[in-house]
């Protein structure tokens, strides 16, 4: 779950009034199915502390508390989550710095993904975008198998099995690997 986008929308329905798609969307900057998918997936969350993000059939989405106390739970899960946000180095050099502390003083082995999901360093603006650990590997495995073209490596994601298990069954697209190589594929990188 993308904590940047829980707070954007708890800071929306905190005063438990409803609000229309259409709000939702222009504050999130989103579109209608990412808006509808993120209240599903924050519902889903909220469910666990007692509340609920209710649809008024027509008019809109709003914040139902059932057990105030459980939800006190959730609040202070989202300060912390807020701190953590507002302390990731917002650098490449600082990340560099916070990934290798982070891995030295690791006991034992660390999963890509959350090494991602602590790093959070992902837009919050417009769509949810790829996971940079998974274009890595995707580029990486096809430049293992002798594949350099962008539009072939997509081909790829769409109609080979280990692609596609690369990709979690997600489709990205030209643009993605363009914007991927150009962005972060660094010569440190490479």
């Amino acid at each position: 779950m993308d904590y940047r986008r829980v707070l954007q929308i708890m800071e929306i329905l905190r005063d438990r009034r409803v609000h229309s798609p259409e709000q939702l969307e222009l504050a999130l900057g989103v579109g209608n199915r990412m808006m509808r998918r993120l209240m599903k997936e924050l519902d889903e969350e909220l469910q666990k502390y007692g509340a609920a993000v209710k649809v008024r059939r027509g008019e809109g989405y709003y914040l139902d508390i059932l057990d105030t106390n459980h939800f006190e739970g959730f609040t202070a899960r989202m300060k912390e989550e807020e701190k953590r946000l507002k302390s990731l180095p917002e650098t490449a050099d600082g990340r560099v710095g916070f990934l290798l502390s982070l891995l030295l003083r690791a006991d034992g082995y660390r999963k890509m993904d959350d090494i991602a999901e602590q790093l959070a360093c992902y837009s919050d603006k417009g769509r949810t975008g790829f996971n940079p650990i998974m274009l890595y590997a995707v580029v990486t495995y096809a430049n293992m198998r002798g594949v350099r073209a962008v539009d072939r490596i997509v081909d790829l994601c769409q109609r080979d099995l280990a692609f596609i298990w690369l990709t979690k069954g997600q489709k990205p697209q030209r643009d993605v690997f363009y914007d991927f190589k150009r962005k972060k594929l660094t010569g440190e990188v490479l």
